[in-house]
């Protein structure tokens, strides 16, 4: 696969509080330089960078997916879970901004609360990724995935984050 095919479905900017120190702008600059063809901004429960990071991809004639991620953590459900959130149109725009809404109004401030009612609202228009958590039985997990496969349907998808370890670096040594 080469890079012109590649496009990074999850980055945190800086409006992720302890998360991430980038700037929404930067990361679309330093991802067009690598020459990934796409680049969504998903920011936890908030579109704060989203104006930083469409004028950088506009500029630089870059493709910006905007989204969100969140954590629910509810006792309705069989598991917590970690959600990415796409938008592909206004109106799946529209359903996130909505859930940002609510889940920022129930809880105190600087924090959020998505609840799995919040879920099972009209979120018709949104793409959604999972990224279920390691240590998980098979039980739980496949309780989890038919879950959100009759919530999300044909716009659920699977999704993993590789975390880089300290001794990871020699793995991406440059070879002369």
């Amino acid at each position: 696969m080469s890079l012109q095919a590649y496009a990074e479905l999850q980055t945190l900017s800086a409006f992720s509080f302890r998360h991430s120190v980038a700037e929404p702008q930067a990361l679309v600059t330093q991802a067009h330089a690598l020459g990934y063809r796409a680049l969504a901004l998903t920011d936890e429960m908030s579109l704060a960078g989203a104006v930083r990071a469409h004028e950088a991809a506009e500029q630089c004639g870059m493709h910006l997916i905007i989204g969100s991620t969140c954590y629910c953590a509810d006792d309705s459900l069989p598991a917590p879970l970690d959600l990415v959130f796409l938008v592909p149109d206004q109106t799946a725009y529209a359903q996130l901004c909505r859930l940002i809404t609510q889940a920022r109004r129930r809880a105190t401030k600087g924090s959020y609360m998505v609840t799995s009612a919040d879920l099972e609202t009209d979120l018709s228009s949104l793409l959604v990724i999972w990224k279920p958590q390691h240590d998980l039985s098979k039980d739980r997990l496949i309780a989890l995935a038919r879950w959100l496969q009759k919530r999300f349907k044909d716009r659920l998808w699977l999704g993993a984050t590789r975390q880089l370890q300290p001794t990871d670096s020699t793995g991406f040594a440059t070879i002369d």
